[in-house]
């Protein structure tokens, strides 16, 4: 039996958005029916449940619903009620997984290869790809050779990547990974996750102007913070369920991405959207990453956190991740205040005693050092900081600069960002500490 893994994803690893494809790419879905067609298709039942009723069950193909419910009715499907009994009745067919993003990561050390399209667009998401472990996944084709194709219905472009299991002749870990560096550094949700995913990762995510400063004066202030993606709809909803406080504009005087606006608010959870810095943490930690919000304020705090972890579990590696921003048409635009940032984290660790960085990691400990001394001065004459100045908040960017003015690591447990002393992390494990 060949069991074989299918999806379409963003660079960021979305898949899913309330149970649907954000995107209609009819050459994607036309390559899946070529490829899967005549072979048994496992999948999840909340994938079952986004088919069109008039494909239940997919033609043409076995179809094997997953659910742990036993007494579910798939009709024209078989049930199982584990992966086990999900390939007991594929038997030795080759098979295909087509979805969700549980079954994914479950079935991934099962497979021998995986079919992915990168769908080449920014997107919020709910469900994330498993991040494929390079030690085991190496790209065997793709195509087009260069460049993107471009779908005729919605000008989207994407491109298929098919990976298979690397063969024992090639190197273990892939350089542009920084392996096999202990500190690692690289831009954005894409750097994140080849530098900064999986179980074994611990993400520091750097937005110094304004989300993970907001959040380390917040939770220095014992203030619990859930990161949301910018313009999702269901924060508000969400913040009532969980009897929180939505941030809203600066302009209206109350919680927001300014750390002065939360640090005497009196509140004690934020649901704070952010368009860079909360979406970066959500995409990372989906990951299995655990993810600190890391800035120039809390730099030590992280690193004596991170360095405690690391002393429990030296097979952990610590990416730190500059959320960088976008420039209107959407595309990427690195900051230079979150590689300071970066770099006043990867400094703290070096005097913390990780010293094993990546070349990339020791260029943003350098830049660090080069504004170290007048920190304020270097993020006011900033591009990001003479635009905030401009628009009224002069005083944010002061507080961006106050250098290990709050003394806790917020760490990402159940969604929400709490403040961890670092001297309790090692010995209370993942996500661990007290509450400062």
């Amino acid at each position: 039996m060949g069991l074989k893994l299918i999806w379409a994803q963003t660079p960021d690893g979305v898949i899913g958005l309330d149970n649907d494809l954000p995107w209609r790419i009819p050459e994607d879905l036309a390559r899946f029916r070529r490829l899967t067609s005549g072979h048994p298709v496992v999948m999840g039942r909340r994938t079952w449940e986004s088919l069109p009723e008039i494909y239940r069950p997919l033609p043409g193909r076995d179809n094997v619903v997953l659910t742990h419910d036993r007494g579910y009715d798939a009709p024209g499907a078989v049930v199982a009620t584990s992966l086990d009994d999900a390939l007991a009745v594929v038997g030795d067919r080759d098979a295909w997984v087509i979805g969700g993003g549980t079954l994914y990561a479950d079935a991934l050390t099962h497979a021998d290869t995986v079919e992915v399209t990168i769908v080449d667009r920014a997107t919020v998401g709910d469900t994330f790809a498993p991040v494929l472990d390079e030690r085991r996944w190496v790209q065997t084709a793709h195509e087009p050779a260069e460049g993107w194709y471009s779908s005729v219905t919605e000008g989207t472009r994407y491109r298929f990547i098919t990976y298979g299991h690397r063969p024992q002749s090639q190197p273990a870990v892939d350089p542009r990974l920084q392996a096999p560096h202990a500190v690692r550094c690289d831009w954005g949700r894409a750097g994140a996750r080849a530098v900064a995913a999986g179980s074994d990762r611990i993400a520091v995510v750097v937005d110094v102007l304004t989300f993970t400063t907001t959040v380390a004066a917040a939770c220095a202030a014992g203030i619990e913070v859930a990161p949301f993606r910018w313009h999702d709809p269901r924060a508000a909803g969400y913040a009532e369920r969980e009897s929180a406080v939505l941030a809203g504009s600066r302009s209206t005087g109350g919680p927001s991405l300014s750390p002065g606006s939360v640090r005497a608010s009196g509140l004690s959870r934020l649901v704070l959207p952010s368009p860079n810095g909360a979406t970066t943490a959500l995409t990372i930690a989906a990951t299995g990453a655990e993810v600190v919000a890391g800035s120039i304020r809390n730099a030590d705090a992280v690193a004596r956190w991170c360095a405690a972890r690391l002393a429990t579990d030296p097979h952990l590696v610590v990416g730190v991740v500059p959320a960088g921003e976008g420039w209107p048409d959407g595309a990427f635009r690195p900051s230079v205040e979150d590689l300071w940032g970066a770099g006043a984290v990867i400094e703290a660790l070096r005097r913390h005693g990780v010293t094993d960085r990546s070349v990339e990691a020791e260029a943003a400990r350098q830049a660090w050092l080069a504004v170290a001394d007048d920190p304020v001065g270097a993020l006011r004459e900033s591009a990001s900081g003479r635009e905030l100045s401009e628009r009224g908040w002069a005083d944010d960017v002061v507080a961006a600069a106050d250098l290990d003015a709050d003394g806790v690591a917020p760490v990402l447990v159940d969604g929400w960002f709490r403040g961890r002393t670092p001297e309790a992390a090692g010995a209370a494990g993942p996500g661990g500490g007290t509450v400062a």
